[in-house]
C-alpha cells in the first residue's frame, strides 16, 4: 500500500521500505486494540475509538481496522485511507476539508467522522 503511485510516493518525493531491524526504521505501524490505542497515543485523547500519529509512529485502532467506520462501505479503502492519512501526518500535511459536494474528499480530511458531502477518497493523488 505504501508504495502504491496513487498513494504519497506518487508525488515523487518520498518512498518506503520494509526494515528488518526495528532499530533502525524512521516510522513504525502498529494496529493496537483500542485501549492500547488511547495509551500509545495518549496525551492525544482517542477515547477508544481513532487512530493516532505520535512522531514517528502510527497507532491504528484494531476495532476500525476490523470494522471500519460508518462513512466507508469497502474495508481495503477504509484501510488505505486511514494509513495514507496518517502517513500524511507524519509529512506535514495538515487537516483538510471537503472542497464541495460530490467531490472526493481530501485525503487529509476527518473521512472517519463526517464526509460533508463529500465522497470517500483513500489516496491523496485522486484529490489533487
Amino acid at each position: 500500500m505504501l508504495d502504491d503511485p496513487r498513494g504519497w510516493t506518487g508525488y515523487g518525493k518520498t518512498n518506503f521500505r520494509l526494515i528488518k531491524d526495528p532499530k533502525q526504521a524512521s516510522l513504525t505501524i502498529y494496529v493496537a486494540s483500542p485501549a492500547t490505542t488511547d495509551t500509545l497515543c495518549a496525551p492525544t485523547k482517542t477515547g477508544g475509538l481513532w487512530s493516532c500519529r505520535k512522531g514517528a509512529t502510527i497507532v491504528i485502532n484494531s476495532d476500525r481496522w476490523q470494522y471500519m467506520v460508518p462513512t466507508y462501505n469497502n474495508l481495503d479503502e477504509y484501510r488505505a485511507w486511514v494509513i495514507n492519512h496518517q502517513i500524511g501526518r507524519l509529512l506535514g500535511q495538515g487537516t483538510a476539508f471537503c472542497p464541495a459536494k460530490g467531490k472526493k474528499a481530501p485525503v487529509m480530511s476527518l473521512q472517519e467522522r463526517d464526509l460533508a458531502g463529500c465522497l470517500p477518497n483513500a489516496w491523496p493523488r485522486l484529490a489533487d
